[in-house]
């Protein structure tokens, strides 16, 4: 469980720079810049970058069972109850992360405790992430 967690932790880390790129990008692309030489986007235009991030992660959970760094760390989602991953199940998942961000390690917590190793997210969706072995490059 701890391997897993770690790889959970630098997917995350890694995902965060991807969606944090997009989200400059559409803020570069529909924000103005200021004196300071930073950009700043006026709502309802603001929402496009904000989106961008939750979109990220949404999409790729979907169509894919894992995000890109999921996909490095070797891991993916699963849904307990043997169905495809929803995209309703990726949005409730994903909204939250609310929760994880805002209360910092709850999701770490929850993660340790669990049986699954699952986060508040996981659990209300009944997803759990697990390794993802038909990624796993073997050589002989």
């Amino acid at each position: 469980m701890k391997n897993i967690l770690s790889r959970r932790i630098f997917a995350y880390i890694i995902d965060l720079f991807f969606a944090l790129g997009i989200s400059a990008i559409f803020t570069m692309i529909l924000g103005d810049k200021n004196s300071d030489g930073n950009y700043s986007v006026k709502f309802p235009m603001a929402i496009i970058p904000i989106s961008s991030i939750f979109l990220y992660y949404v999409l790729q959970e979907f169509y894919y069972n894992k995000t890109i760094g999921m996909r490095i760390m070797f891991i993916k989602i699963i849904s307990l109850d043997g169905n495809k991953f929803t995209l309703v199940k990726a949005i409730v998942r994903r909204l939250f992360d609310i929760i994880d961000i805002g209360i910092p390690f709850i999701g770490i917590f929850f993660i340790l405790i669990t049986k699954n190793g699952q986060r508040i997210g996981d659990l209300i969706t009944k997803a759990q992430i697990v390794y993802d072995s038909k990624d796993v490059i073997t050589t002989y």
